[in-house]
Formats: C-alpha cells, sequence, structure tokens
C-alpha cells in the first residue's frame, strides 16, 4: 500500500491534469442519450484510460482515468463512481449495477495531533477479474481483489479479496455459497 502525500494530489500538474479532464467530462456525464456511453468512452480514451468497452452509464463518476483499465464488454451503471488513483483494474465482460464504488484510496488519520485532512492518504489498486457482477449500492475499498466469475449482492461493502467464483454479501462482505 503506498502513501499519498498532500503535496501530491495539491500539485499544480495534478490540478491542472484533473481540472482539463473534470472540465470535458462534466458537459458528457449526465447525458442520457445512448450515442453518450461512446462520448464517455472516447473522453477517457483522450485521458489515458485503457478501456475497450464503451458502456458508460450516465452520471458515472471517475477520478486519475490515466490509472483506469476496463476490459471488453463491461458495463458501467449510472451513477457509479469509479477512483482509480491507486490503480483500477475491472475485467471483461463485468456487470455493475447502479451506485456502485470502486474505492482505491483512503485517508490517513493515525496522527490524532494533526487534522485528517492534513495527513495524506493511502492508496491500493483494485483488481476485479472477468464475468463478475456488483450488484447496486456495492462498495469495493483499496487493495481488494475480486475472483473471476464472482457475484457480489446489493448493498455489500467488500473489505477482503473474494475468491473466483464465490457468492458474496454483506457488511463486511462475506462469501456466503459458490457459482460451482
Amino acid at each position: 500500500m503506498r502513501h499519498i502525500e498532500k503535496n501530491e494530489l495539491r500539485s499544480v500538474k495534478h490540478y491542472l491534469l484533473h481540472g482539463l479532464f473534470y472540465f470535458l467530462y462534466g458537459f458528457l456525464k449526465n447525458l442520457s442519450f445512448p450515442f453518450c456511453n461512446y462520448l464517455r468512452f472516447a473522453c477517457l480514451v483522450l485521458f489515458g484510460a485503457r478501456i475497450q468497452s464503451a458502456s458508460i452509464g450516465e452520471g458515472v463518476t471517475v477520478f486519475c482515468p490515466w490509472d483506469l483499465k476496463i476490459g471488453r464488454n463491461t458495463t458501467i451503471g449510472a451513477r457509479c463512481t469509479l477512483t482509480a488513483y491507486g490503480g483500477l483494474t475491472i475485467g471483461s465482460d463485468v456487470r455493475m449495477a447502479p451506485n456502485v464504488m470502486l474505492l482505491t484510496t483512503d485517508h490517513e488519520y493515525a496522527d490524532p495531533d494533526k487534522l485528517i485532512r492534513n495527513q495524506g492518504f493511502k492508496k491500493a489498486p483494485i483488481i476485479i477479474g472477468n464475468d463478475v457482477w456488483l450488484a447496486s449500492n456495492v462498495v469495493v475499498v483499496k487493495g481488494v481483489q475480486i475472483g473471476s466469475g464472482a457475484v457480489i449482492g446489493a448493498n455489500s461493502v467488500v473489505t477482503h479479496d473474494i475468491p473466483p467464483y464465490a457468492i458474496a454479501a454483506g457488511i463486511p462482505c462475506k462469501v456466503i455459497g459458490s457459482r460451482k
């Protein structure tokens, strides 16, 4: 897990790059016409996302698109949040229902003598295998791997790795069955 200093996120380069991305992506983010999926796709690719699927629903928020990788035939549902500061890899044929949150960063808070906002961040990648279904309102935190073929139930909070073909649900998410 890599620690991100506050200054790294507040650098001029970071602000300019993100500012330009949000300026362009902001025009396309909430448009609901089917063709707009392709415009969101093009904007993400323009800013370095390595994606092979144009099915990106309206209202999808993306942070740090240059650290985002999405495989073929993957569907990102409406209003999902993808934070890729720590590296975010989503496999092929993945289905993400609305309001899924993939969070590759977290605040540092260990020093009680400093304000939390001044302590920086921790980041770690999220890796989601192929043919995974993330139901509505799922939250996946930094450093988690979800194996291929897994199903994650609605409203779950995934804090640990999920093995391939597992059926998992809950807060925190636990394996409750298997697809095999």
